[in-house]
């Protein structure tokens, strides 16, 4: 971990439960603001035919086509199952 990590950190064993509280909701909305405009960027690149990629907890890296791109989602074919997936796009990464 960097040294801004390992402050968070620290930082984190010191505050009251209502400082932790404000610095969580601080955090969600920053990455909730990220993660929108990663979705916004991905989105506008997408096109059907693309070859992306996306992590699945259980099953691990999964390598797809996209089949259509929807406003939120996109339906995504796996190439090793043939299964359709409905992916959010900040989860996807074209290849």
């Amino acid at each position: 971990m960097n040294g801004l990590v390992e402050a968070l950190k620290t930082g984190c064993l010191v505050l009251t439960d209502d400082e932790l509280s404000q610095a969580l909701q601080i955090i969600q909305s920053e990455y909730s603001v990220r993660r929108d405009r990663r979705q916004k960027v991905t989105r506008n690149k997408l096109k059907v035919g693309d070859d992306v990629k996306f992590f699945h907890p259980e099953r691990g890296d999964i390598h797809g086509t996209i089949n259509k791109v929807k406003y939120k989602k996109a339906l995504v074919k796996a190439k090793s199952t043939g299964m359709i997936w409905d992916v959010p796009f900040h989860m996807l990464t074209i290849i």
